[in-house]
C-alpha cells in the first residue's frame, strides 16, 4: 500500500473509533428524538453540561440541601421547567447551556481551524 493509502486507512479507523465513542456517550445521556441525532460538538457540550449539573446536584446534597432526583437534573438549565427522565425524549432546542466555556466555539480558541490549518484569533 502506498503511504497515502495507509494514512487514509489510519484516518478512517480513527474516525470509526471516535464515532463509536460518541455513540457510546450519547447512549448514556438523556435521550432525544430518533430523528434528531446530536452532532459531535452538541454531544460533547451536552455531556459536559450534564456532568456539571450532576456535580451541582452532589454539591447540594453535601450541603444538606434536598438532593435532586435523577429526573430533575435537566430542570437546572434555562428553558427547562419540567424534569426530564432518562427514558423521556428531550427536544433538541433544550440542550443545556449551563457553562459558558462550551458555548459557541469555546474549543477553537488558539487551536487550528477546521479548514486549511488556519489559526483562529482569540
Amino acid at each position: 500500500l502506498s503511504r497515502r493509502m495507509k494514512a487514509n486507512d489510519r484516518e478512517r479507523n480513527r474516525m470509526h473509533h471516535l464515532n463509536s465513542a460518541l455513540d457510546a456517550l450519547r447512549s448514556v445521556l438523556p435521550t432525544f428524538p430518533d430523528d434528531a441525532k446530536l452532532t459531535k460538538i452538541e454531544t460533547l457540550r451536552f455531556a459536559h453540561n450534564y456532568i456539571w449539573a450532576l456535580t451541582q446536584s452532589l454539591r447540594l446534597a453535601e450541603q444538606g440541601l434536598p438532593e435532586l432526583g435523577p429526573g430533575a437534573i435537566l430542570g437546572m438549565f434555562p428553558g427547562h421547567s419540567a424534569p426530564a427522565l432518562q427514558t423521556e425524549r428531550v427536544p433538541r432546542a433544550a440542550l443545556p447551556q449551563a457553562d459558558p466555556i462550551l458555548r459557541g466555539g469555546g474549543f477553537s480558541r488558539g487551536r487550528r481551524g477546521a479548514r486549511g490549518g488556519q489559526r483562529q484569533a482569540g
